[in-house]
Protein backbone atom coordinates (compact mmCIF):
# COMPACT_ATOMS: atom_id res chain seq x y z
CA UNK A 1 0.00 0.00 0.00
CA UNK A 2 3.00 2.15 0.53
CA UNK A 3 3.91 2.27 -2.60
CA UNK A 4 0.21 3.37 -4.42
CA UNK A 5 0.14 7.18 -3.86
CA UNK A 6 -3.14 8.69 -1.98
CA UNK A 7 -6.13 9.18 -3.88
CA UNK A 8 -8.01 11.34 -1.86
CA UNK A 9 -5.91 15.04 -0.61
CA UNK A 10 -6.64 17.16 1.92
CA UNK A 11 -5.08 20.71 1.69
CA UNK A 12 -5.06 24.40 3.96
CA UNK A 13 -5.29 27.60 1.50
CA UNK A 14 -4.68 30.91 2.91
CA UNK A 15 -6.15 34.12 2.23
CA UNK A 16 -4.52 36.93 3.19
CA UNK A 17 -5.92 40.58 3.32
CA UNK A 18 -5.06 44.14 3.77
CA UNK A 19 -5.74 47.02 2.96
CA UNK A 20 -2.90 49.92 1.36
CA UNK A 21 -3.99 53.30 0.10
CA UNK A 22 -7.38 52.69 -0.56
CA UNK A 23 -6.85 48.81 -2.12
CA UNK A 24 -7.55 45.73 -1.32
CA UNK A 25 -4.68 43.42 -1.45
CA UNK A 26 -3.93 39.74 -1.03
CA UNK A 27 -0.70 37.49 -1.05
CA UNK A 28 -0.04 35.60 -3.61
CA UNK A 29 2.34 32.57 -4.69
CA UNK A 30 3.53 31.81 -8.11
CA UNK A 31 3.64 27.63 -8.05
CA UNK A 32 6.44 26.30 -9.71
CA UNK A 33 5.03 23.53 -12.10
CA UNK A 34 4.97 24.65 -15.97
CA UNK A 35 1.54 23.80 -15.84
CA UNK A 36 -1.47 26.02 -13.78
CA UNK A 37 -4.32 24.54 -13.48
CA UNK A 38 -7.13 27.35 -14.69
CA UNK A 39 -10.57 27.09 -14.92
CA UNK A 40 -10.59 29.02 -18.33
CA UNK A 41 -14.43 29.22 -18.57
CA UNK A 42 -15.33 30.05 -15.19
CA UNK A 43 -17.40 26.67 -14.98
CA UNK A 44 -16.04 24.80 -12.66
CA UNK A 45 -14.20 22.61 -15.01
CA UNK A 46 -10.46 23.44 -14.13
CA UNK A 47 -7.76 22.47 -16.57
CA UNK A 48 -3.75 22.09 -16.81
CA UNK A 49 -2.37 24.37 -19.14
CA UNK A 50 0.81 25.89 -20.10
CA UNK A 51 1.80 28.42 -17.27
CA UNK A 52 1.95 32.06 -17.63
CA UNK A 53 4.77 33.36 -15.48
CA UNK A 54 3.39 36.93 -15.41
CA UNK A 55 -0.25 36.46 -14.65
CA UNK A 56 -1.24 32.74 -13.29
CA UNK A 57 -1.18 32.89 -9.18
CA UNK A 58 -2.53 31.56 -6.39
CA UNK A 59 -3.48 31.59 -2.87
CA UNK A 60 -1.13 29.86 -0.36
CA UNK A 61 -1.61 26.86 0.30
CA UNK A 62 -0.46 23.22 0.61
CA UNK A 63 -0.95 19.24 1.76
CA UNK A 64 -2.12 18.99 5.48
CA UNK A 65 0.59 16.58 6.56
CA UNK A 66 -0.52 13.06 7.92
CA UNK A 67 1.22 14.13 11.56
CA UNK A 68 -0.15 17.18 11.70
CA UNK A 69 -2.54 18.36 14.67
CA UNK A 70 -4.99 20.50 13.21
CA UNK A 71 -5.82 21.51 9.55
CA UNK A 72 -5.45 25.08 10.60
CA UNK A 73 -1.80 24.87 11.67
CA UNK A 74 -1.40 23.31 8.09
CA UNK A 75 -2.38 26.49 6.53
CA UNK A 76 -0.37 28.57 9.08
CA UNK A 77 2.79 26.73 8.10
CA UNK A 78 2.04 26.83 4.34
CA UNK A 79 1.58 30.50 4.38
CA UNK A 80 5.15 31.05 6.08
CA UNK A 81 6.66 28.30 3.99
CA UNK A 82 5.42 29.66 1.14
CA UNK A 83 5.52 33.99 1.67
CA UNK A 84 7.40 34.14 4.86
CA UNK A 85 4.50 35.89 6.62
CA UNK A 86 3.60 35.30 9.72
CA UNK A 87 0.04 35.39 11.18
CA UNK A 88 -1.04 33.72 14.72
CA UNK A 89 -3.43 30.84 14.28
CA UNK A 90 -6.43 32.22 16.74
CA UNK A 91 -6.41 34.84 14.56
CA UNK A 92 -7.64 32.61 11.57
CA UNK A 93 -11.22 32.65 10.34
CA UNK A 94 -12.53 29.53 8.91
CA UNK A 95 -13.96 30.45 5.12
CA UNK A 96 -15.44 27.20 3.84
CA UNK A 97 -14.65 24.06 2.39
CA UNK A 98 -14.17 23.40 -1.27
CA UNK A 99 -14.35 19.88 -2.83
CA UNK A 100 -16.00 19.52 -6.26
CA UNK A 101 -15.03 17.15 -8.35
CA UNK A 102 -13.57 19.39 -11.40
CA UNK A 103 -11.34 22.01 -8.68
CA UNK A 104 -8.18 19.96 -9.17
CA UNK A 105 -7.04 18.06 -12.64
CA UNK A 106 -4.69 16.29 -11.38
CA UNK A 107 -4.42 12.71 -9.69
CA UNK A 108 -7.06 11.79 -6.87
CA UNK A 109 -9.32 14.46 -5.65
CA UNK A 110 -8.32 17.54 -3.38
CA UNK A 111 -10.37 18.52 -0.73
CA UNK A 112 -9.66 21.96 0.45
CA UNK A 113 -10.36 24.05 3.65
CA UNK A 114 -10.02 27.93 2.85
CA UNK A 115 -8.95 30.23 5.77
CA UNK A 116 -8.85 34.30 6.21
CA UNK A 117 -6.26 36.23 7.98
CA UNK A 118 -6.25 40.18 7.70
CA UNK A 119 -4.27 42.99 8.90
CA UNK A 120 -3.08 46.81 8.42
CA UNK A 121 -0.04 45.82 7.30
CA UNK A 122 1.53 42.69 5.61
CA UNK A 123 5.46 42.67 5.32
CA UNK A 124 6.79 41.74 1.47
CA UNK A 125 6.61 37.95 0.83
CA UNK A 126 9.41 36.07 0.44
CA UNK A 127 9.02 32.69 -1.91
CA UNK A 128 9.83 29.48 -0.83
CA UNK A 129 8.74 26.02 -0.55
CA UNK A 130 7.36 25.05 -3.83
CA UNK A 131 6.80 28.68 -4.56
CA UNK A 132 8.28 30.41 -7.23
CA UNK A 133 7.45 33.68 -6.86
CA UNK A 134 5.14 35.50 -3.73
CA UNK A 135 3.68 38.86 -3.83
CA UNK A 136 1.16 41.22 -2.80
CA UNK A 137 -1.45 42.31 -5.43
CA UNK A 138 -4.54 44.15 -5.72
CA UNK A 139 -7.60 41.61 -5.88
CA UNK A 140 -9.39 43.56 -8.23
CA UNK A 141 -5.90 42.94 -10.53
CA UNK A 142 -6.14 39.10 -9.82
CA UNK A 143 -9.47 39.08 -10.63
CA UNK A 144 -9.31 40.65 -14.29
CA UNK A 145 -7.80 39.83 -16.82
CA UNK A 146 -4.92 38.85 -18.24
CA UNK A 147 -4.38 37.72 -14.35
CA UNK A 148 -6.23 34.22 -13.24
CA UNK A 149 -6.14 32.55 -10.14
CA UNK A 150 -5.97 28.53 -9.95
CA UNK A 151 -8.26 26.18 -9.17
CA UNK A 152 -11.03 27.40 -7.43
CA UNK A 153 -9.16 30.19 -5.82
CA UNK A 154 -11.34 33.08 -6.87
CA UNK A 155 -14.47 31.69 -5.92
CA UNK A 156 -12.30 31.52 -2.08
CA UNK A 157 -11.63 34.96 -2.35
CA UNK A 158 -14.74 36.34 -3.24
CA UNK A 159 -16.30 33.96 -0.29
CA UNK A 160 -13.87 35.84 1.66
CA UNK A 161 -14.44 38.89 1.20
CA UNK A 162 -18.15 38.40 1.40
CA UNK A 163 -17.10 36.94 4.96
CA UNK A 164 -15.59 39.40 5.86
CA UNK A 165 -18.12 41.92 4.99
CA UNK A 166 -20.43 40.40 7.59
CA UNK A 167 -18.00 39.88 10.54
CA UNK A 168 -17.37 43.80 10.39
CA UNK A 169 -21.07 44.80 11.04
CA UNK A 170 -21.17 42.67 14.29
CA UNK A 171 -17.83 42.43 15.56
CA UNK A 172 -14.60 44.89 16.03
CA UNK A 173 -12.34 42.92 13.37
CA UNK A 174 -12.51 46.30 10.98
CA UNK A 175 -9.83 47.73 13.11
CA UNK A 176 -7.50 44.91 12.40
CA UNK A 177 -6.77 46.47 8.82
CA UNK A 178 -5.86 49.51 10.79
CA UNK A 179 -2.87 50.52 12.69
CA UNK A 180 -3.11 50.07 16.46
CA UNK A 181 -4.24 53.68 16.50
CA UNK A 182 -6.41 55.19 13.62
CA UNK A 183 -8.69 57.97 13.18
CA UNK A 184 -12.26 57.49 12.61
CA UNK A 185 -11.97 58.52 9.13
CA UNK A 186 -9.34 55.94 8.22
CA UNK A 187 -11.69 52.98 10.39
CA UNK A 188 -14.55 54.27 7.15
CA UNK A 189 -11.90 53.76 4.41
CA UNK A 190 -12.30 50.11 5.56
CA UNK A 191 -16.15 49.87 5.07
CA UNK A 192 -16.03 51.50 2.02
CA UNK A 193 -12.98 50.01 0.41
CA UNK A 194 -14.74 46.23 1.56
CA UNK A 195 -18.18 47.35 0.37
CA UNK A 196 -16.74 48.21 -3.66
CA UNK A 197 -18.82 46.92 -6.18
CA UNK A 198 -16.53 44.97 -7.94
CA UNK A 199 -16.53 42.56 -4.64
CA UNK A 200 -20.49 41.51 -4.86
CA UNK A 201 -20.63 38.17 -5.78
CA UNK A 202 -23.27 38.50 -8.14
CA UNK A 203 -21.84 41.23 -10.68
CA UNK A 204 -20.19 39.87 -14.12
CA UNK A 205 -16.97 39.11 -14.96
CA UNK A 206 -17.28 42.01 -17.14
CA UNK A 207 -18.33 44.36 -14.51
CA UNK A 208 -15.22 43.66 -12.68
CA UNK A 209 -12.97 44.07 -15.05
CA UNK A 210 -14.17 47.69 -15.47
CA UNK A 211 -13.52 48.40 -12.09
CA UNK A 212 -10.43 46.68 -12.52
CA UNK A 213 -9.20 49.16 -15.16
CA UNK A 214 -9.84 52.17 -12.55
CA UNK A 215 -7.68 50.24 -10.09
CA UNK A 216 -4.52 49.89 -12.72
CA UNK A 217 -4.99 53.21 -13.43
CA UNK A 218 -4.45 54.56 -10.08
CA UNK A 219 -1.47 51.85 -8.81
CA UNK A 220 0.42 52.11 -12.16
CA UNK A 221 0.86 55.77 -11.43
CA UNK A 222 4.58 56.91 -11.22
CA UNK A 223 3.96 58.71 -8.15
CA UNK A 224 1.85 56.24 -6.45
CA UNK A 225 4.98 53.82 -7.22
CA UNK A 226 7.07 56.76 -5.71
CA UNK A 227 4.81 57.04 -2.59
CA UNK A 228 4.47 53.14 -2.29
CA UNK A 229 8.30 52.47 -2.26
CA UNK A 230 9.01 55.00 0.83
CA UNK A 231 7.17 52.61 3.32
CA UNK A 232 5.85 55.65 4.99
CA UNK A 233 3.91 55.41 8.21
CA UNK A 234 1.71 58.70 8.90
CA UNK A 235 -1.55 59.12 6.90
CA UNK A 236 -2.44 62.63 5.12
CA UNK A 237 -6.12 62.76 6.52
CA UNK A 238 -6.85 66.78 5.64
CA UNK A 239 -4.63 68.60 3.37
CA UNK A 240 -5.07 65.94 0.71
CA UNK A 241 -7.64 63.91 0.95
CA UNK A 242 -7.17 62.01 -2.11
CA UNK A 243 -3.47 61.33 -1.82
CA UNK A 244 -2.84 58.48 1.94
CA UNK A 245 0.70 56.95 2.47
CA UNK A 246 2.93 56.69 4.52
CA UNK A 247 6.57 57.87 5.53
CA UNK A 248 9.65 56.04 5.92
CA UNK A 249 10.94 55.80 9.46
CA UNK A 250 14.32 58.09 10.02
CA UNK A 251 16.48 58.89 12.20
CA UNK A 252 16.27 62.33 12.12
CA UNK A 253 12.40 63.71 12.23
CA UNK A 254 13.48 66.75 11.17
CA UNK A 255 14.90 65.60 8.05
CA UNK A 256 11.76 63.55 7.52
CA UNK A 257 9.39 66.00 8.13
CA UNK A 258 11.27 68.64 5.53
CA UNK A 259 11.79 65.43 2.36
CA UNK A 260 8.05 64.40 3.35
CA UNK A 261 6.88 68.18 2.90
CA UNK A 262 9.34 68.44 -0.85
CA UNK A 263 7.30 65.15 -1.85
CA UNK A 264 4.08 66.68 -0.62
CA UNK A 265 4.37 69.96 -2.95
CA UNK A 266 5.81 67.94 -5.73
CA UNK A 267 2.86 65.80 -5.16
CA UNK A 268 -0.05 68.25 -4.89
CA UNK A 269 0.10 69.01 -8.18
CA UNK A 270 0.23 65.16 -9.80
CA UNK A 271 -1.56 63.43 -7.46
CA UNK A 272 -3.23 60.10 -8.62
CA UNK A 273 -6.98 59.64 -7.54
CA UNK A 274 -7.73 56.90 -5.30
CA UNK A 275 -9.77 53.84 -6.77
CA UNK A 276 -13.79 55.10 -7.09
CA UNK A 277 -15.79 54.19 -4.57
CA UNK A 278 -18.99 55.04 -5.97
CA UNK A 279 -21.19 54.90 -2.63
CA UNK A 280 -19.23 56.54 0.35
CA UNK A 281 -20.14 56.39 3.61
CA UNK A 282 -22.08 59.36 5.29
CA UNK A 283 -19.11 60.60 7.51
CA UNK A 284 -20.89 62.22 10.61
CA UNK A 285 -23.52 59.07 10.69
CA UNK A 286 -20.52 56.60 10.40
CA UNK A 287 -18.61 58.62 13.65
CA UNK A 288 -21.93 58.73 15.42
CA UNK A 289 -22.70 54.87 15.56
CA UNK A 290 -19.47 53.74 15.31
CA UNK A 291 -18.85 56.03 18.99
CA UNK A 292 -22.27 54.87 20.17
CA UNK A 293 -21.51 51.08 19.70
CA UNK A 294 -20.37 50.52 23.51
CA UNK A 295 -16.84 49.55 23.45
CA UNK A 296 -16.10 48.95 19.46
CA UNK A 297 -13.82 51.50 20.10
CA UNK A 298 -12.34 54.13 22.52
CA UNK A 299 -10.07 57.16 22.70
CA UNK A 300 -6.38 57.33 22.83
CA UNK A 301 -6.01 59.58 25.91
CA UNK A 302 -3.48 62.06 26.21
CA UNK A 303 -1.87 61.04 22.67
CA UNK A 304 -1.40 63.77 20.05
CA UNK A 305 -4.01 64.44 17.79
CA UNK A 306 -3.01 63.18 14.33
CA UNK A 307 -2.89 66.03 10.99
CA UNK A 308 -1.57 66.07 8.07
CA UNK A 309 2.08 67.28 7.99
CA UNK A 310 1.77 70.62 5.48
CA UNK A 311 0.50 71.67 8.62
CA UNK A 312 -3.51 72.43 7.14
CA UNK A 313 -6.66 70.73 8.55
CA UNK A 314 -8.26 70.05 11.74
CA UNK A 315 -6.09 67.52 14.13
CA UNK A 316 -8.03 64.43 13.88
CA UNK A 317 -8.51 62.54 17.33
CA UNK A 318 -7.24 59.01 17.35
CA UNK A 319 -8.36 55.89 19.10
CA UNK A 320 -8.02 52.14 19.58
CA UNK A 321 -9.80 49.01 19.35
CA UNK A 322 -12.12 48.73 22.32
CA UNK A 323 -13.17 45.92 24.37
CA UNK A 324 -16.19 44.55 22.66
CA UNK A 325 -16.09 41.06 20.72
CA UNK A 326 -19.32 41.98 19.02
CA UNK A 327 -20.49 45.10 18.15
CA UNK A 328 -24.34 45.28 19.66
CA UNK A 329 -26.00 46.68 18.40
CA UNK A 330 -24.30 46.10 14.98
CA UNK A 331 -23.32 48.43 13.01
CA UNK A 332 -26.30 49.76 10.25
CA UNK A 333 -24.19 51.39 7.21
CA UNK A 334 -25.65 54.54 5.75
CA UNK A 335 -24.40 54.66 2.15
CA UNK A 336 -24.25 59.07 0.74
CA UNK A 337 -24.38 58.75 -2.99
CA UNK A 338 -22.01 60.32 -5.06
CA UNK A 339 -23.94 63.16 -6.64
CA UNK A 340 -24.33 62.55 -10.87
CA UNK A 341 -21.57 64.05 -13.28
CA UNK A 342 -24.03 66.68 -14.53
CA UNK A 343 -24.39 67.75 -11.26
CA UNK A 344 -21.20 68.54 -9.92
Amino acid sequence: MSARPPQFHVTADLIALTITDGVLQVAVVQRKSDLACIDIERNGIVQEIRRDSEHHWALPGGHVNVNENDIDHAAVRELREETGIEVDVKSLVQVGTYGKLGRDPRSGRTVSVAYLAFQPKIANPNAGSDAKQAKIMSVLELLAEPNRLEFDHETMLIDAIQRVRDMVITTPIATNFCAPEFTLSELREVYEVLWHRAYDKEISHRERQKYASEIREYTSDNYFQLLSSMRVYERITHGMPQLKFELASMSNRALEEKISKIVINDARRQAPKNPAIRERLDPANFARKVVGIPNFIEEVPQSGKRSSLTGTGRPAQLYRRGSAERLDPPLRLRVKKDPPKDAR
